[in-house]
């Protein structure tokens, strides 16, 4: 069933979970980027034979083919995480429009 058939309670349920999409694929995207650079410094820190290495050089090691998946899935995520609160936002909209005068003196300062 399409979603311009269903109740208003319906929409805003669905708007609620493509925000929480939303919220999952945003954390999802930053702890990969804050948990690669801790992984590194963990690794020369639990292995001090090793020579500390570089973000750089670390993906040098991984290689160029898995470097690309890893950045072409983070860009994924963060693309889906984006649509997800778009639309989200969207059926908010057409759920509850400004037309109130108390939200449009609130909206002023915006």
């Amino acid at each position: 069933m399409e979603l311009k058939v269903r109740t208003c309670k319906s929409k805003e349920k669905h708007a609620d979970f493509l925000m929480k999409v939303s919220l999952a694929f945003t954390n999802a995207f930053y702890l990969a980027i804050l948990i690669v650079p801790i992984v590194a410094i963990m690794k020369s820190l639990f292995e001090p034979s090793l020579e500390p290495q570089s973000i750089y050089q670390m993906f040098l090691n991984i290689g160029w083919g898995k470097s690309l998946v890893f950045f072409v899935c983070e860009l994924c995520a963060l693309y889906i995480a984006t649509e997800c609160h778009d639309r989200g936002l969207d059926i908010y909209d057409e759920l509850y429009p400004d037309d109130l005068p108390i939200k449009r003196y609130c909206l002023k300062g915006i």
